[in-house]
């Protein structure tokens, strides 16, 4: 289903059982169109769900994103991100839900418009703030599987897709810089790494890498992981969510995807040694 306008936010959402006042059974894929209430409004919000699972179960959480039918036109900067929700269904309340983003303004026109993200970056001098997911830099295509504010996944393959022969030396180093300047900030933590995995991928299909220095940004990035370790943990946002142990963990899924790949490992032991 295409989404009739550009305004998303995500959200972690869960149904009540029919035993519960819920639903007789779960609703799947794209187009379930409930309100959402929040305690701090007088009437509901009109929205639509996309990416609910096929197979799912009645008290589970998942991720899915919401499309804000009416925005800017009603009164959605209630849904504030970290806030909480009823899904009103009718007379029933269905389940509940988390908003898990900001709002999130989409093209409709989907991957027509990361080659001119990519474009205006690289223009501006400014890969750093597109592989943070800066609002300027943000890429959502609406099927997207990414739960970060930007998928850079796609960006980056685009970059490497659409990067001229004649301007490979130059993207690379101007990339290389860009994971340079981030890999020492918390936030710039997950982006390194994928950088890292894109480049390892590409060197292992021979499609075209960019001859980034992977070992040395591996490196850095290990520094990084080392001294944010415990936030790291703690922290359950994004692919976080999926492990005990946080962004740790997603770190470690990065990390086995990578050295699978014959790229460099991204952790390094209190001894100094290169290890997971």
């Amino acid at each position: 289903m295409r989404a009739k306008n550009n305004a998303f936010i995500r959200a972690s959402v869960l149904f009540f059982p029919p035993a519960r006042g819920g639903r007789p059974s779960l609703p799947i894929g794209d187009g379930y169109a409930p309100d959402l209430r929040v305690a701090t409004l007088d009437h509901d919000l009109a929205v639509i769900f996309y990416n609910l699972p096929f197979g799912g179960a009645f008290d589970t959480f998942y991720p899915i994103g919401i499309e804000l039918r009416y925005y800017p036109r009603s009164d959605y900067w209630h849904l504030k991100n970290g806030g909480e929700f009823e899904i009103i269904m009718g007379p029933r309340i269905e389940g509940r839900g988390r908003v898990e983003s900001e709002v999130i303004g989409l093209n409709p026109d989907g991957n027509k418009q990361a080659p001119n993200i990519i474009q205006r970056a690289l223009e501006k001098n400014q890969l750093a703030d597109l592989l943070v997911g800066s609002p300027a830099y943000r890429y959502l295509p609406k099927y997207t599987s990414s739960p970060y504010v930007t998928d850079l996944g796609a960006l980056l393959g685009n970059l490497y897709d659409a990067c001229p022969p004649d301007k490979r030396v130059e993207i690379a180093r101007s990339l290389a810089t860009a994971v340079r300047e981030i890999v020492k900030r918390y936030e710039g933590i997950i982006p390194s790494a994928m950088v890292i995995l894109i480049e390892s991928s590409r060197k292992k299909d021979g499609r075209a890498p960019l001859g980034l220095p992977l070992e040395s940004l591996a490196s850095e990035l290990g520094a990084s992981i080392a001294q944010f370790r415990q936030q790291l943990a703690s922290d359950k946002s994004g692919g976080g969510r999926n492990y005990p142990d946080g962004l740790l963990g997603e770190l470690r899924r990065l990390d086995a995807i990578v050295v699978d790949l014959g790229g460099p490992s991204i952790f390094i032991p209190r001894t100094g040694r290169r290890n997971r």
